[in-house]
Order: C-alpha cells, then sequence, then structure tokens
C-alpha cells in the first residue's frame, strides 16, 4: 500500500484480488496495488520516494525508505531481460539451411550462453538485398532452438518459396523487398483512447515517460491534476468504478490530450530507433499530433 500524496508505485503488489471489507481502505489515503504502473511524481519538485518491507517469522525485519537521486534515466537501459532478436542471411536457400543448422548446434552445445552467442552473430543487419533470409524473437534458448528446428525443417520442404511463416513467429523471404518508396507516420484520432494505453511503454521506455511527465508539468500549471492519473488511476476492485475511470477519460478535455501525449511519445521513441518519416498525417485529433511531429 501506499499514500497517493507520495508518488505512484510502479511494483505490483503479489497475491491481491480484492480488499478487506472491515478495512474500509477506499476512506484512507491507502488503495492496493495490483499491476504494475508507470510511477509518475505527484509535483515535479518532489522526489519519488518509496518504502519496502521484509517481515520474517523469524523476527528477522526490515524496512527501507528509499529516495531518487535525480530525475528519471533519459539515456537506454533495460528493467528486464528482452528477448534476443535475430535474422540469419546467405546467398541462397540452401546455405540458409545451413546456417540454420549450424545455429541449433551452437545451441545444443552452450544452452546457457548459446543464445547470446547467436544474437552477437545474427544480429538485425541489413543482408545483402538478394541474400535469403529469416528473422524471430526468441526468449530462451529453448524457444530458440524449437523455432529453429521448426525453420530447417520448413527450409527443407519449401525453400524454394519467395516467402512463408511459422506460427512461432519466424519469417522468411528469398530475397529482400523492395525499398522504394516513403514512409509516413500516422496518429490516431479521438475516439482511440482506452484506461491504461500506452503501460508497457511508459514503464520501458523513458521517451514516453517523459511526454507524460511533460503534459503533468503543463496541466499542473494550469492549476489542474495530473493527466497521467486519468490514463493510468488507481486500480479498482469495483465494476461501476472501472466504468466510471473509462468514462472520464473519454472526456475531450482528458481525451484529446492524453491520445497526443501518448502518441507523441510513441514516436520520439520510434525516432531514436532511427524512423524518419517523410510525411506525418493523422485522423481527427491525430491531425494537430502530426503538425507538432512534423
Amino acid at each position: 500500500m501506499q499514500r497517493d500524496d507520495a508518488a505512484e508505485q510502479i511494483v505490483v503488489t503479489a497475491a491481491i484480488e480484492a480488499g478487506i471489507p472491515k478495512m474500509k481502505i477506499e476512506e484512507t489515503p491507502f488503495y492496493l496495488n495490483t499491476r504494475t504502473r508507470p510511477w509518475f511524481p505527484l509535483e515535479e519538485s518532489m522526489p519519488r520516494r518509496a518504502a519496502v518491507s521484509a517481515f520474517g517469522f523469524g523476527g528477522t525485519n526490515f524496512h527501507f525508505i528509499l529516495e531518487e537521486h535525480g530525475p528519471a534515466h533519459e539515456g537506454a537501459y533495460r528493467i528486464h531481460t528482452p528477448a534476443e532478436a535475430l535474422l540469419i542471411a546467405a546467398p541462397t536457400p540452401a546455405e540458409l539451411l545451413g546456417r540454420c543448422e549450424e545455429a541449433r548446434a551452437t545451441l545444443e552445445a552452450d544452452p546457457k550462453n548459446g543464445l547470446r552467442r547467436l544474437a552477437a552473430a545474427y544480429g538485425p543487419i541489413l543482408p545483402e538485398a538478394k541474400h535469403a533470409r529469416v528473422g524471430f524473437t526468441a526468449a530462451t534458448a529453448e524457444e530458440a532452438e524449437t523455432l529453429l528446428a521448426a525453420i530447417c525443417k520448413k527450409l527443407g520442404e519449401r525453400g524454394g518459396d519467395a516467402s512463408w511463416n511459422l506460427p512461432g513467429g519466424a519469417f522468411f523471404r528469398a530475397e529482400g523487398m523492395d525499398t522504394a518508396g516513403k514512409v509516413v507516420a500516422l496518429f490516431s484520432g479521438q475516439g482511440s483512447q482506452y484506461v491504461e494505453m500506452g503501460r508497457d511503454a511508459a514503464l520501458n521506455f523513458p521517451p514516453v515517460l517523459e511526454t507524460f511527465r511533460h503534459t503533468d508539468r503543463l496541466f499542473a500549471e494550469a492549476g489542474q491534476a495530473p493527466l497521467s492519473a486519468k490514463v493510468f488511476p488507481q486500480p479498482r476492485f469495483d465494476a461501476a468504478e472501472e466504468e466510471a475511470d473509462a468514462a472520464l477519460l473519454t472526456q475531450t478535455q482528458f481525451a484529446q490530450p492524453a491520445i497526443g501525449t501518448l502518441s507523441l511519445g510513441l514516436f520520439r521513441l520510434f525516432e531514436a530507433a532511427g524512423l524518419r518519416p517523410d510525411f506525418t498525417a493523422g485522423h481527427s485529433f491525430g491531425a494537430p499530433t502530426a503538425l507538432c511531429a512534423a
């Protein structure tokens, strides 16, 4: 549990399905956090603080109160170990089959570090245009080995096809696609909003979190409560309260800035990854967001 006047907790409180009615927690400044949520300061000048408790049955009890040293990260960082992206290429489908079999052998010989070694050897580097290629992502060596086994089988059966894909998320092409043309960034309009939209992106990528914080600062300057509290409300145990949160976010004064904030946050994230659109466009309220991005 935590106080609303401190900051929003980022870590889920495990094994909670509903509150105890006798506690009457809804009448207090506390609430139960049932899902991991972005952590926004209530005020920009207020550092985020967290308390962590560990109570042992043997009598060894600890309680830590932590305060952030500085503002949120701006550079790249990882909270969790990500899946690895692999793109294996060769001049012909037959040679590609050989390389995929070698990759399987690497995993079998070194289950602990094999996936990391394959990621270093077959990272997402653009292959020659006429080369055959197969791409997939895998979070574990077992997942990669399962996919590679299916890929090898498919290459043996349909190596002469122009393209195919597997249900597990592997994609093959006999040669690269024609990339001539221009790229457009298209932004969503009013009506696309929903509670907790962009939650995972805000949790894992600083550009998205910082864009929401920027909007919160603008709301504070206007004497209004943070927009982030409307997009990421505290967990509810009552269906009517959840419906009320959803209805609140449909109000124009919240829906439009919420859509624009998430859209720009994602756009900045894609820009950091190398996106350079030739055009921007938007549906409905997406039009001013596109203008801002342009």
